[in-house]
C-alpha cells in the first residue's frame, strides 16, 4: 500500500458519525439549491407563461372562458386594442354551463393558384358547422381541405396538404363538430399552377357559455379589471356580438394578471424554513459529537492544553524519520488486532494527535500524516497540531 493513499483518505474502519453527518450537511445544502433553482425557473414560468399577458384575437358570436387561481393572481385585466367597442366581459365565482346556442353564417369566395388560405374560427365543445363548398379547377386538379387545431398541424398541413385531408372538387357538403374549446382553422390548399376558384358557405351552430347568473358585468370599450379573492378560482367570460350587431368583425384583446407577490414570497420563506431548520439539527448533531470527543482526550497532558489555543499548523519535523524509531517493537510481542495501528495494520497504537487526544496510529504513520499538506486525525478529521508518542509500559 502506498504512503500517499494513507495520507489522503483514512480506510472505511474509521469513518466516524461526524463524517456522515458532516455528509447530511453538505447533502441538505445541495438539495435546497436544487429545490431554489427550481422554484425560481418556475415563478418565471408561470410569470411569463399561464399568468403572462397574451393577446386574444376575437370573432363574431364568441363566448370565451377564461380562468385563474388566486393564489398567484390577484386581478385578471382585459384591455381592448381597438377603437370600435363590441366585446362584453362577464365575471363569475363558479364555471359556468355550456348550455346556450347561436346560430350564424358564414360566406367566402376566393382564388387560389398554387397557394393556401386559412380561415380561424373559435368554437366551444358541442359546436358544429356544416360547409357546402363548390370548387372549380382545370382538368382532374383537386383544392385540399383540412380542420385544423393548432399551429403545429397547421405547418404541417402547409408542408404536405395531401396528407389525411378532403380532396373538394365540384360540389361536396361536409359536416364537422368541436370536440373542444379552441380555434379551429378551416384551411385551404392548391398545389397546382393553376387558378382555383374555391366557393363555401359555413352553416354555425356555436355553443355558448350561460352567463345570466355572472357576478360582475363591463363593457370593453378599453379597459376591464376584476378582482380575486385569496384561496379560490375566478371565471371571466368575453362574449361579442352577432354580425349584423357591430360594425367589424373582429377584435383583439390583451389580457394579463396581476401578481400576488406574497403568495410567492410565501412559499420561499417556507422552503427557506425547512433548510434552516434542518442544518440546525446536523449542526446540533455535530456539536454534540465534538463535545463527547473532547471528553475523550485525557490522553493530552495538562501542560499541553495550551497547545488548543494554538493553530492547527504541522510542526518542524526532520526530513527523515531517526533512525531509532523504525522499527519502534518487537514483532515476537502479542498484540490484539483492536490496538494495531488504523494505518499500516502491523504497528501497535503507539501515539496520539494534539489537540484531539485521539490514540489511533502507530508513531510512525503519526509522523507521516503529520507531515502531509494538510494534516487531519483520521478518526474525527480535526487538524492536527502534533504527534506524541506513548510508551506503553
Amino acid at each position: 500500500m502506498e504512503s500517499s493513499q494513507l495520507l489522503t483518505r483514512p480506510p472505511a474502519a474509521v469513518m466516524t458519525q461526524f463524517d456522515r453527518k458532516t455528509e447530511a450537511l453538505n447533502q441538505n445544502k445541495a438539495c435546497f439549491t436544487f429545490i431554489m433553482l427550481s422554484m425560481f425557473i418556475g415563478t418565471f414560468w408561470l410569470l411569463l407563461g399561464p399568468y403572462g399577458t397574451t393577446t386574444l384575437a376575437l370573432d363574431v358570436n364568441t363566448s370565451r372562458l377564461l380562468t385563474a387561481h388566486s393564489f398567484f393572481a390577484k386581478s385578471m385585466k382585459f384591455s381592448n386594442k381597438g377603437e370600435f367597442r363590441g366585446p362584453v366581459l362577464y365575471g363569475l365565482h363558479n364555471q359556468p354551463a355550456l348550455d346556450s346556442e347561436v346560430k350564424w353564417s358564414d360566406y367566402q369566395n376566393m382564388t387560389m393558384n398554387y397557394w393556401h388560405q386559412e380561415f380561424y374560427y373559435y368554437l366551444n365543445k358541442g359546436s358544429t358547422v356544416r360547409m357546402k363548398s363548390n370548387v372549380k379547377i382545370p382538368d382532374r386538379n383537386v383544392v385540399y381541405f383540412k380542420v385544423i387545431r393548432g399551429k403545429e398541424d397547421l405547418e404541417a398541413f402547409v408542408e404536405r396538404p395531401d396528407e389525411a385531408s378532403i380532396r373538394l372538387h365540384d360540389y361536396l357538403e361536409y359536416k364537422y363538430e368541436a370536440t373542444s374549446d379552441d380555434d379551429h382553422i378551416f384551411a385551404f390548399a392548391n398545389t397546382h399552377h393553376v387558378d382555383a376558384e374555391v366557393e363555401f358557405e359555413l352553416d354555425i351552430h356555436s355553443t355558448q357559455y350561460n352567463v345570466h347568473h355572472a357576478n360582475e358585468k363591463c363593457d370593453l370599450k378599453s379597459h376591464c379589471e376584476l378582482e380575486l379573492s385569496l384561496f379560490g378560482s375566478r371565471y371571466a367570460v368575453l362574449v361579442t356580438p352577432g354580425v349584423d350587431e357591430s360594425q367589424v368583425d373582429n377584435w383583439e384583446i390583451e389580457v394579463g394578471y396581476g401578481t400576488r407577490w406574497m403568495s410567492i414570497i410565501v412559499i420561499y420563506s417556507f422552503v427557506v424554513l425547512l433548510y434552516l431548520v434542518r442544518k440546525s439539527m446536523i449542526m446540533k448533531s455535530i456539536h454534540d459529537i465534538e463535545d463527547a470527543n473532547s471528553e475523550r482526550s485525557p490522553l493530552v497532558a495538562p501542560e499541553d492544553a495550551q497547545s488548543d489555543h494554538i493553530a492547527p499548523t504541522a510542526p518542524e519535523i526532520p526530513s527523515s524519520i531517526p533512525e531509532e524509531e523504525e522499527y519502534p517493537y518487537r514483532k515476537d510481542k502479542d498484540v490484539s488486532e483492536d490496538q494495531l495501528c488504523s494505518v499500516c495494520l502491523d504497528a501497535p497504537k503507539a501515539s496520539f494527535f494534539v489537540p484531539c487526544g485521539h490514540r489511533a496510529t502507530c508513531y510512525l504513520c503519526g509522523l507521516r500524516i503529520s507531515m502531509s499538506e494538510k494534516p487531519t486525525c483520521p478518526i474525527c478529521r480535526q487538524a492536527i497540531g502534533e504527534v506524541k508518542k506513548i510508551f506503553d509500559a
